[in-house]
Order: C-alpha cells, then structure tokens, then sequence
C-alpha cells in the first residue's frame, strides 16, 4: 500500500467511525499512516507522544495535561512539554521500559521504517498498549486528518472543528487565489534549507511552494535534500531565495536580518535576479512544520505574490493563532523581511 492509498484509507475511516465496548473501556478503530486498523482507548487518560507534531496538536486541542512522556523534539508551542519525561533518544529510538514504566493507555509514534521502531511497536503491543502511528509529513493532506483523529479520540470534535476551520481557511485562501496561475506567473523559488543545501520535489516544501504559486528549481533533483553550488544557484537565476532559520529558541529581528544580510553578500550569488532586486527572505523552521505549516504558507505566498495578498498579515494570523489555540502571545521574529 502506496502513502496516497494509506492517506485516503485513512480519511475515510475517519468519515465510517465506529465505537465499541472493551471490557470497561470504549474503544474507537481508526486506520493509522501504516494503512493499519488500530484500536485505541477513547478519552485516554494518559498518551506517550514521540513525535513532535501530535504533541502541538493536543496542546491546540486543550489536552495537554493527558501527555506523560515525549520523543525527543519539544514542539515550538509547547513549552511545559519539555518538563515532561524523555522517553527515546537520537539514534536509538524509543526506551520501551521507560515507556512501560509511564502506564499509558496510548502511545503515538512516527510511522518509520528500520528494525527498532518495529521491534519497539511488538513489545508496547503485547504489554497491551495500544500504538497510534500518525504520519510524520506536515502537508494538509495528512495534517488534517491528524487533527481530526486526535479530536476523536480525545472527544473534542467541536474544539476540532474550530481548529480545523480555522486551518483551512487560509491555506483554502491561498489555494483559491494561486490555482489559475500561469506557468510564467509563477515566480522561481530556490530554498535553502542549509547553506547549499535545498529541497527537491519529494519534500514537504515542495507542497509549500507550488500552493504559494511558486516553482521549486530544484524540484526535479535526484535526492530529498541535495547539495548544491552557488554556480548552479546562479545558472537557474531564481526569482525568489528563502533561506530557513534554526534555533530552539525564537529568533530575533537582528538575526534574521544577519541571514538575508549574509545570503545576498554571498560572491556566488551576488548576479542571481532575487539578490540584484534583493528578493531574499528568512523563514523560521518552525514556520515549516507541524501547526506552523499553515503560517509558512502564508508567508511564502506573500513573498512570491504581494499584490495578490496585500491584504493579508501572517504576522496577525500567526499571533491570532496562538491566541485562540495555546493562549500565548507571540514572541520572537518567524520570518524577515
């Protein structure tokens, strides 16, 4: 079973839902990214969550206090998550006596492949754990599904809905105004995920990109991520350059600026179309990712059409975001210029 088949396997198992009674507790079936039929508790009391974009996505929900244990990513919106236990760790994966030692009721991982991950999924299901694996990707075809599993689970289907609504307006918005582009119209984008490094069509931000109205040029390389030359940058003359910020913690204004500021000094790129008309922006990771995703997309379709979205402020709906579904305020810059 094809990542498509799994997809809408699993879309459609969240619309043919059904309930049932296991022993004293009521189960719900879902299809996991694994193409799988599991049952897991409804209204689970305790969950370990490994990867980090379920995490964000109870916390949005209002359940974050059900969260015992964690991979080893603190999601950007979750601070409080980084006082919780640990339960994996680069390189080797999840600690399953750990895990067992946490007494969940359910356990999320990623749905990777390799022999650990595997073997650990064996041994938390013959303790009698249940174990949800949600797609790790962050595109809406598999974050909304997500979100609408975790709502059914926890039963937050009205708080669901609002999240979802709210999700889907915007990148709804951006598909609506970018759908009718012409090929000429849509201006040519190189990101750069680190310094040579960029992303070809089987990424996420291949997504990203091509909802924004823009075109990737290294969409059709041979590899996910790979190297390139300042001389190849140069050759394909994008029109647009975004370079991605790191950083654990938010980034500021200063350094922001210092990454565009080093990217259009760069000799290699000095002659390239977006650095002569000083088209290049900096976006933070975690506008790439997870809730953020919707964001960065708001972001990209800005940068690549101003006059298309001059009415719109991602910096508003980022903070409105926050707001309403983690009751933060807004802190640190996400994206410069």
């Amino acid at each position: 079973m094809n990542k498509d088949q799994i997809i809408i396997l699993w879309v459609v198992c969240l619309l043919t839902i059904s309930f049932t009674a296991g022993g004293e507790k009521e189960t719900v079936s879902v299809v996991d990214a694994c193409g799988e039929s599991v049952a897991v508790p409804l209204n689970p009391e305790r969950i370990v969550v490994l990867p980090s974009t379920p995490i964000e996505l109870i916390y949005a929900l209002g359940e974050g206090d059900r969260i015992v244990g964690r991979g080893v990513s603190v999601p950007a919106y979750c601070p409080s998550a980084e006082d919780l236990p640990c339960i994996a760790s680069c390189g080797v994966g999840p600690n399953v006596e750990a895990i067992l030692d946490l007494t969940p009721d359910l356990v999320i991982m990623c749905p990777s492949g390799g022999n650990k991950p595997a073997a650990a999924v064996e041994r938390l299901q013959e303790a009698g754990i249940p174990v949800l694996r949600l797609p790790s990707s962050c595109d809406p075809e598999t974050l909304l599904p997500q979100i609408e599993t975790l709502g059914l689970i926890l039963n937050k289907e009205e708080r669901t809905d609002e999240f979802v609504g709210f999700i889907k307006e915007y990148l709804d918005l951006i598909e609506e105004r970018t759908k009718d582009l012409e090929q000429d119209e849509r201006p040519t984008v190189y990101f750069e995920c680190k310094e040579d490094k960029t992303v070809n069509g089987e990424t996420p931000l291949q997504h990203h990109i091509d909802l924004a109205g823009g075109t990737n040029i290294a969409a059709e390389q041979s590899v996910e991520r790979p190297v390139v030359s300042p001389e190849w940058v140069l050759e394909m003359d994008p029109d647009i350059v975004v370079v991605s910020a790191s950083g654990s913690s938010p980034n500021t204004e200063e350094t922001m600026r210092g990454m565009v500021e080093e990217t259009l000094s760069r000799p290699g790129l000095k002659e390239a179309k977006a650095v002569k008309e000083e088209r290049v922006h900096a976006i933070s990771k975690k506008l790439m990712k997870g809730i953020g995703m919707p964001i960065g997309c708001l972001y990209f379709a800005k940068w690549f059409h101003p006059d298309l979205f001059e009415d719109i402020d991602p910096e508003e709906v980022h903070r409105e975001l926050l707001q309403r579904f983690f009751d933060q305020e807004l802190e640190g810059v996400y994206a410069y210029p």
